[in-house]
């Protein structure tokens, strides 16, 4: 249920910083054409910290219905606060969200034993997790022994990872070698693959759900020089909508598009000029490859339909 191809999906904003649910439903039916395998709502990459939780249920609600059981739905609920993580869980989990990605306690850096007894009670909420190790984001790294015991939880369904750290994920493996381990970062993925990884959480493939599902798919089956020739096809891009902070990029280049506005609610800010040139440039270098090998290719689209570029 959570392997594959799963997007970290955007959160449309209008000017007025208000969701944008057009836009939303543009991208959710783009993603449903493209074969996506799972929706991912108010993570980082969908703003989630700058969500009131009354208006990210609304979006919940909205993106179910949409997706109307298709494809599983998780529901970023995570916070830095064990009432509050529990109680966004709950209500996530009675709206019909598939599961919840919560991420580990970041700013007040508890120690392993107070992580485990943090997913300990957000595992009573009995809404399949994924956990979200991020050191990074978080402040804290999780050793391996403390990832093992966090999958023994009886709701704990897998781990989305950007620690980087491969023995550690080894170590992980060999004890619990059905774990769901998710890669974290589009350039990693193939090696996390490779690896063991059964998927992905990804950025760049809000952007090429379709390309990104192939990669996913051709690598998981065990093609790691296809998924890399594949992957080649989009590096520039993962590279340039990195080149600042996650989600400034990836919504510079779906606004190029027309999916959706160049919108972000504070403290995040729409990309520098100089990194909007950088995504633009790294955008005609793709369609290029696109073209000459025949693919298509999800561009622009300017009405309520996605539009597909061949």
């Amino acid at each position: 249920m959570f392997t594959g191809s799963i997007v970290a999906m955007v959160t449309p904003f209008l000017e007025n910083k208000e969701i944008d649910f057009e836009s939303a439903r543009k991208l959710i039916k783009m993603h449903l054409l493209e074969g996506t395998d799972a929706l991912v709502i108010g993570g980082t990459t969908g703003e989630g910290p700058t969500l009131e939780e009354d208006e990210f249920c609304l979006l919940l609600e909205f993106v179910l219905k949409e997706v109307d059981g298709k494809i599983p739905v998780i529901a970023g609920t995570g916070s830095n606060s064990t009432k509050k993580t529990v109680g966004f869980t709950k209500r996530a989990k009675e709206i019909g969200a598939t599961g919840a990605l919560v991420i580990v306690p970041y700013y007040n850096k508890p120690t392993d034993l107070g992580v485990l007894a943090h997913f300990q009670e957000v595992n009573k909420v009995g809404i399949p997790l994924i956990v979200y190790h991020h050191p990074g984001r978080c402040g804290i790294e999780l050793d391996s022994e403390t990832l093992i015991k966090l999958l023994d939880e009886e709701f704990v369904v897998g781990i989305k990872d950007c620690s980087k750290n491969y023995s550690s994920l080894r170590h992980v493996l060999e004890k619990k070698p059905d774990a769901i381990i998710l890669s974290g970062d589009d350039d990693k993925t193939i090696e996390m693959i490779q690896r063991g990884a059964k998927g992905s959480i990804s950025v760049v493939a809000n952007l090429f759900p379709g390309h990104w599902k192939k990669i996913i798919d051709v690598a998981i089956h065990g093609n790691f020089l296809q998924a890399e020739k594949e992957y080649a096809k989009i590096k520039t891009i993962v590279w340039a909508i990195s080149l600042e902070i996650n989600p400034q990029g990836i919504k510079c280049a779906l606004s190029e598009g027309g999916w959706c506005k160049n919108e972000l609610r504070l403290p995040l800010l729409p990309v520098t000029k100089d990194t909007e040139e950088e995504i633009y440039e790294s955008l005609r270098e793709v369609r290029t490859l696109f073209s000459s090998s025949g693919e298509r290719e999800f561009a622009k689209t300017s009405d309520s339909s996605p539009s597909i570029i061949f």
